[in-house]
């Protein structure tokens, strides 16, 4: 079959420059394509890839942190145990202490002590002043009935300061602070000191 072009000489020219330009164009088909690949591959390391290990090093950070959180708690109560462990190994030492017979010192609580009152507790602490530096004091606690609380309390503090053995270890018997409570007892605190210093 024979084509016969019948267009000017110079459209003739125009076809075949177009038909040159775009065979040089061929060559650049594979980069452009590489191109679009690389950042079609960017992307998806952005959008998925990256989110994945950001939330992997997430998950190990709050592991780790809650293993560091387990032992700081464990060390608080360690710290905890060990600050009772030394309050009651001070406590010991006060008890078995040379200076004073406890075992008589409570007969002498108990001689003194009213019908009334009732005993809440007994403990003993130390307690530091500029003049006459750390002594020994004996916490007595207890409530009475309203009345005759006030009467039971003075007579409480009045046998104790009567006992020549309690006085010889405890001279200072200081007033006692008390309060009301709204069952109709009256609660009181008592505080006994030493009247030397103490050393360990």
């Amino acid at each position: 079959m024979i084509k016969i072009n019948l267009l000017p000489e110079k459209f003739h020219r125009e076809k075949t420059n177009w038909n040159q330009m775009l065979q040089g164009y061929k060559h650049l088909t594979m980069p452009i394509l590489g191109g679009i690949g690389a950042v079609i591959i960017i992307l998806f390391l952005v959008i998925v890839v990256y989110p994945r290990l950001q939330a992997r090093t997430l998950r190990k950070l709050t592991a780790r942190w809650e293993g560091m959180e387990k032992e700081y708690k464990e060390v608080v109560q360690l710290k905890g145990e060990q600050k009772k462990l030394k309050a009651i190994q001070q406590n010991i030492k006060t008890i078995t202490s040379g200076s004073i017979l406890w075992a008589a010192r409570l007969n002498d609580i108990s001689d003194a002590l009213p019908p009334e009152i009732q005993l809440t507790e007994l403990s003993t602490q130390r307690e530091k002043s500029a003049e006459k530096g750390e002594r020994i004091v004996l916490v007595i606690s207890g409530r009475v009935p309203a009345f005759p609380g006030e009467q039971a309390i003075g007579n409480f503090i009045k046998g104790l300061r009567q006992n020549e053995g309690f006085t010889a270890c405890f001279p200072e018997i200081r007033p006692p602070s008390s309060k009301t409570t709204a069952e109709g007892y009256k609660t009181f605190t008592l505080k006994c000191y030493t009247s030397e210093e103490n050393e360990d």
